[in-house]
């Protein structure tokens, strides 16, 4: 038995959805039922000459879909370059960060299992000053 997918689900247009800002990198959490796919999808566009803080996801792995520029992954102690076209996992409890040079970077990373917004499991290094996102 197939499902009917609503038409309104199967086409958004980027600009449409909300922009969040994060220590300078502007995240669009893509409208997915987390229920009915399992995942959360995020938008990330990190302009030129952007570091994020280190993070880490205790019971959340990410996979990341760079779409186009380029950076430098920073995951645990290793470092490798990223540019359009590449993806990598980060599994769950892996501190990850992301800096870019002199062209900005566009990615999409894919949750699982999704994230719970009332209880996200984002997790800034010990060292740095827990901040909420920007509405």
């Amino acid at each position: 038995m197939s499902k009917t997918i609503p038409p309104k689900t199967l086409l958004v247009n980027l600009a449409q959805v909300k922009k969040r800002n994060f220590e300078g990198v502007a995240l669009r959490f893509l409208p997915l039922s987390a229920r009915e796919f399992g995942v959360t999808v995020l938008h990330e566009s990190l302009p030129a000459y952007c570091d994020t803080p280190p993070n880490l996801h205790k019971h959340t792995w990410e996979y990341v879909f760079v779409l186009s520029g380029r950076a430098t992954a920073y995951l645990d102690e290793r470092s490798f370059p990223i540019k359009k076209g590449d993806m990598f996992p980060i599994p769950a409890g892996v501190y990850h960060r992301f800096k870019s040079g002199k062209s900005k970077l566009t990615a999409l990373s894919v949750f699982s299992p999704a994230i719970n917004f009332k209880n996200p499991d984002v997790h800034l290094a010990p060292k740095m000053k827990k901040e909420k996102l920007e509405k």
